[in-house]
């Protein structure tokens, strides 16, 4: 009986022993997979530098009002969350017909090195736009109140050009008051209606 006691213990001892290297090694593998976890994402780029494809939808070109389109424009730039000169660039150039894009060839054809969506965006809007005598002249003569109430017509001439609408008492208030009759409600209304207008 000794004996198998003796054998006993000594099953107990190696199996105590099997059982501590057995811990051993599970957690000397564990901690590999842990060091392997680590390079791997030591090695992986952070999700924050992915690069992740925008549709970005222009709407199409305003020859009128050059600077309420680039407004839009850079509202769907934001959207998409573009923020380098050079995409916004691309992007404009490409979307512009070939009647436009000829007002700016010379940008097109030989790319400025710095900021070329802001030279492009200054250089389209300036050649483009009517000139000033040429706004003043169609706020004064061409324009009609037509079937809008004179608020509308005033907000519609300001928006036409806003640095050209004279306020009440600006030096160029003779220049409304020689128009015809009809004229005058309009702009002689714009001290009823500023705050809406």
């Amino acid at each position: 009986m000794e004996a198998l006691e003796e054998q006993l213990q000594h099953l107990q001892k190696q199996n105590e022993a099997l059982l501590l290297q057995l811990q051993q090694q599970q957690q000397q593998k564990l901690s590999e997979q842990d060091e392997e976890k680590k390079q791997v994402c030591q090695t992986t780029e952070p999700p924050s530098s992915e690069v992740h494809r925008v549709t970005v939808k222009l709407p199409p070109f305003w020859k009128d009002k050059p600077t309420l389109w680039f407004a839009q424009v850079e509202a769907q730039f934001m959207i998409a969350h573009i923020t380098q000169e050079i995409t916004k660039y691309s992007y404009v150039i490409s979307h512009l017909d070939e009647r436009y894009a000829n007002e700016v060839e010379d940008l097109i054809t030989n790319p400025p090195a710095n900021t070329p969506y802001t030279i492009l965006k200054t250089e389209i809007i300036r050649r483009l736009s009517v000139s000033e005598e040429r706004r003043v002249r169609q706020l004064l003569m061409e324009e009609e109140l037509g079937d809008r109430t004179p608020s509308q017509f005033l907000r519609h001439l300001r928006s036409l050009v806003a640095s050209s609408c004279p306020r009440p008492g600006d030096s160029s208030d003779s220049k409304w008051t020689n128009r015809p009759q009809h004229r005058h409600t309009c702009y002689h209304s714009g001290q009823d209606y500023r705050g809406t207008a």
